[in-house]
């Protein structure tokens, strides 16, 4: 086959212009740092790493909800631990109030510190956390409990995704938790007033399963402050296996590309020198 001028030429543009995209693509990968900038790039890792992507945003999303709720459990375990010490400080004065020794005027003043703390129960059980109560249930945006004690929220479960299949209750039914306690505090100032011995040591016993109440509610409450946390760590550990897998078809070396690139650059100016030589050699011959 006879080799033309126009071929030769059609030849070293073809050359040229491959030289030219090798150029600009390692360029590209420098400049970003990727070596996937478009689907065409690499249509198999492309889909790889948008799988990838999609699982960091999970682990993510995963993570958030996971912080949210560890610090949930620790302000209603804070505020536990408010109701406990309330309950223990009533049991003191119920003992206090049911001896024979003291007479009426003490056992009043017993009632009005019984009413105090009747009052700190009220609200403590109203905590707040981030615009929300911890103890209403589901409904967090009003107060759970009137200023007389009675419960307003509900028994609903307010309940957060932590990782895949695992999800923790973070919302307590205030009514079950510290009603009880509350009851038995209002009991026992009334039966302080009263002087009623008997009705003392019942409010006595109701403190006691009150106070049992609230230690099982702070066990469970840890519970799930553990197995958020077990879950945040296997999260977090599949979301850097994530970001790995995919910086590994995503990312370009660019050390590698560095290299790759000044030498793309020699070949295209190769390419350049050999052409205009040939391209001026065929000139020549077509003139002569």
């Amino acid at each position: 086959m006879r080799v033309t001028e126009s071929m030769v030429s059609l030849d070293v543009l073809r050359g040229l212009r491959t030289a030219f995209r090798e150029r600009l693509e390692l360029h590209r990968q420098l400049a970003t740092g990727k070596k996937l900038n478009v689907p065409s790039d690499g249509p198999a890792d492309a889909a790889a790493a948008s799988r990838y992507r999609s699982e960091v945003r999970r682990g993510d999303q995963y993570e958030r909800n996971a912080a949210e709720v560890r610090a949930w459990l620790e302000a209603q375990d804070s505020a536990l631990g408010l109701a406990t010490d309330a309950l223990h400080r009533a049991r003191e004065l119920a003992v206090l109030g049911s001896s024979g020794t003291v007479s009426q005027a003490q056992r009043l003043a017993l009632a009005e510190e019984a009413a105090q703390l009747f009052g700190h129960l009220v609200q403590v059980a109203n905590t707040l956390f981030g615009g929300r109560y911890l103890f209403g249930g589901s409904r967090t945006l009003l107060e759970p409990f009137a200023a007389d004690g009675t419960y307003l929220g509900d028994a609903a479960p307010l309940e957060r995704e932590v990782a895949p299949g695992v999800v923790v209750a973070l919302g307590l039914d205030g009514g079950s938790v510290l009603g009880p306690a509350l009851a038995a505090v209002k009991d026992l100032e009334v039966a302080l007033r009263s002087g009623d011995l008997d009705a003392v040591s019942a409010a006595l016993g109701a403190l006691d399963g009150a106070l049992d109440r609230l230690l099982s509610c702070r066990a469970a409450v840890g519970a799930r402050t553990n197995r958020v946390e077990a879950a945040q760590d296997a999260v977090s550990e599949a979301s850097y296996s994530a970001r790995e897998l995919l910086a590994q078809v995503e990312d370009a070396d660019l050390p590698l590309v560095a290299t790759l690139l000044s030498a793309a650059e020699a070949n295209y100016r190769a390419a350049l020198r050999a052409g205009a030589g040939l391209v001026r050699v065929s000139l020549l011959d077509f003139l002569g």
